[in-house]
């Protein structure tokens, strides 16, 4: 665990140094929040009786944090290192290439979280109400719910970045999982505005289990009966996509050649 620990405190380490991309990085996710906050006012005030303000702007506030701490874009380094052949080290090093991206990723993660997230809720909370758990409970459930949630977006973008030791270039299907992830995860516009045949066929997909979930969760919409219900489906997504992980990192490791001989 403690080589884990190594990576994820580089990984953090190394995004720090880039001083002036956190700089605009925050500029970015200061303005992208206010544009989502005045897009939501108007069409809030077409329908007064959709959803409160409120609401909507702890969804946006909420979305922005599950969404940056469950960031995995990890295709392009699979990608990378499949092409250059860098990853045969991986076959030797002893500890999981797997987890080894996986706190590689999330020291990048928390880092957004500080840099990017941390001032747009310091400035919501100046300007804007939103909604604050004052549930303990529900609050545990809302944490549960969110790892349940980042651990589902590694494993869907672990699997489609092994897919590189067969087809190498794989950095397309990366758009295609986040326009999955996107449009049926209710990422941008949350799932209670859906039409029902399409709130149905989210219902049947994992992508769902990443924001829109334990958003849900944290504003109160989900009872906690249902929760634990969740939880459990949550918990088998990540199962299922863990062995397929493991399967296809199987064949891989059978299959794996250096470009160039």
């Amino acid at each position: 665990m403690s080589t884990y620990n190594i990576v994820f405190l580089k990984s953090m380490k190394a995004k720090f140094s880039y001083r002036s991309t956190i700089f605009f990085s925050i500029i970015s996710a200061v303005l992208s929040f206010y544009i989502q906050i005045n897009l939501w006012q108007a069409l809030i005030n077409i329908d007064p009786n959709a959803i409160a303000i409120e609401e909507m702007i702890s969804f946006i506030l909420i979305n922005s944090v599950v969404l940056t701490l469950s960031r995995a874009n990890i295709e392009s380094n699979i990608e990378t290192s499949v092409i250059d052949g860098s990853v045969a080290l991986h076959f030797l090093r002893p500890i999981s290439y797997k987890w080894y991206l996986f706190s590689e990723i999330m020291g990048g993660n928390i880092v957004k979280v500080i840099t990017d997230i941390i001032p747009v809720l310091i400035i919501s909370s100046i300007f804007y109400k939103v909604v604050i758990v004052t549930s303990i409970l529900r609050l545990f459930y809302f944490i549960i719910m969110l790892v349940i949630g980042i651990f589902i977006m590694f494993e869907l973008s672990y699997v489609v970045g092994l897919l590189a030791f067969w087809i190498e270039r794989c950095w397309f299907l990366h758009w295609y999982l986040r326009a999955f992830t996107t449009f049926f995860g209710g990422t941008l516009i949350p799932l209670w505005f859906y039409p029902a045949s399409l709130y149905k066929i989210s219902y049947c997909l994992p992508f769902r289990y990443i924001t829109f979930e334990p958003i849900n969760v944290y504003l109160g919409k989900t009872p906690f009966e249902q929760a634990n219900y969740l939880i459990i489906i949550g918990l088998a997504w990540i199962f299922a996509l863990s062995a397929l992980g493991r399967f296809l990192w199987s064949l891989a490791t059978r299959k794996f050649t250096v470009n160039g001989g």
